[in-house]
């Protein structure tokens, strides 16, 4: 019996050291937590699409299922995560990929699939030339993602790729040239002829001397750079200001700089209307220091000014003699010291 009793003591013994090992391991966490996302693929007209792919994304990772003749397709996905989910089908498209955020749950998310077609973009200038290197944009009714963007090439054309059929805003930008907008319906190989207009604008520039109340202006030179390089270097007239006529729609660096001033650059965009530039400058600090003796004793005083690069007394200036601080100015800019030895 006592061997017996020893026996089960032992077992009970393991029994807890197994359990109290058991507890020191955490629970799952919610994250860890598998939910079921149904996605249901439908044509326009809401009849559901079998043989249709998806591939749902989420966490760094991607999984692709087909759709049964109901349309649907199911995934397990972890609890709270935010999932972007792609169909893909023989005959129909879908502009942009459908995001679930925040999945709780068993999640139903129904995915419209449309005809597809492209369109075929081509500009020309007001001479007939093609105009390459615009950027294009699309934009189906209704939505705020955009459809697609692209370049057009040295043919001045961009092909897009399969879209939705529908109604797009689309959008062409150039830098020297006025932004054109067009509503055109993609149905089929749709061309859209584009003419696009170059243009400039005005860009009055000012310079001025910020250390002033009100501001003075300034005569000063005024460098323009673009993306190939720099356009040109003006100087501003006893006014402090100079007219520059620019290309519409480019970003430009302008660099402002004058002889005793701080220089100052900034880069800007010019849109399509005349506009006005104030470039505040200020002279770089400077401290001057003027002894008010010609000759000195040794053992007596000196009074020293110091004033700053306005010509303004300079308060609180440390004084040096050969890196040694001996005194501070006040607010005067004044102070006076003691000249020790000769030298």
């Amino acid at each position: 019996m006592r061997l017996i009793v020893v026996l089960v003591g032992l077992s009970l013994l393991v029994s807890s050291m197994a359990v109290a090992a058991g507890s020191a391991v955490a629970p799952a966490s919610a994250s860890d937590t598998d939910v079921t996302l149904r996605v249901t693929v439908v044509n326009q007209q809401g009849d559901p699409l079998g043989n249709a792919e998806v591939t749902v994304s989420y966490d760094d990772q991607e999984r692709t299922s087909e759709t049964f003749a109901t349309g649907e397709a199911l995934f397990d996905v972890p609890e709270g995560a935010t999932v972007e989910i792609t169909p893909t089908h023989p005959m129909l498209v879908k502009n942009n990929p459908v995001t679930v955020e925040n999945v709780q749950g068993t999640t139903d998310v129904t995915v419209t699939m449309y005809p597809s077609a492209t369109g075929e973009i081509s500009l020309v200038d007001g001479s007939g030339n093609a105009v390459s290197d615009a950027d294009v944009q699309l934009r189906k009714d209704g939505r705020t993602v955009l459809a697609d963007t692209g370049t057009t090439g040295s043919d001045g054309t961009y092909t897009t790729p399969a879209l939705e059929r529908g109604n797009y805003t689309v959008r062409i930008t150039k830098p020297g040239y006025y932004e054109e907008r067009r509503t055109v319906t993609l149905s089929g190989d749709t061309d859209v002829p584009v003419e696009v207009e170059q243009g400039s604008a005005t860009v009055d520039f000012s310079v001025v001397d910020a250390h002033f109340e009100p501001t003075e202006p300034l005569q000063a030179n005024i460098e323009i750079e673009d993306a190939g390089g720099t356009v040109g270097t003006f100087r501003t007239g006893s006014s402090g200001s100079r007219s520059v006529s620019l290309d519409v729609n480019t970003r430009y660096t302008v660099t402002v700089e004058k002889e005793g001033y701080e220089t100052v650059s900034t880069t800007f965009r010019v849109g399509e209307r005349d506009r006005s530039r104030t470039f505040a400058i200020v002279r770089t600090p400077r401290l001057t220091v003027e002894p008010m003796n010609s000759q000195v004793v040794v053992g007596q005083s000196l009074r020293v000014d110091v004033t700053n690069e306005y010509d303004e007394p300079a308060a609180g200036a440390e004084v040096r003699i050969d890196g040694e601080a001996v005194a501070t100015t006040d607010e005067s800019g004044t102070t006076t010291l003691t000249v020790e030895q000769t030298g």
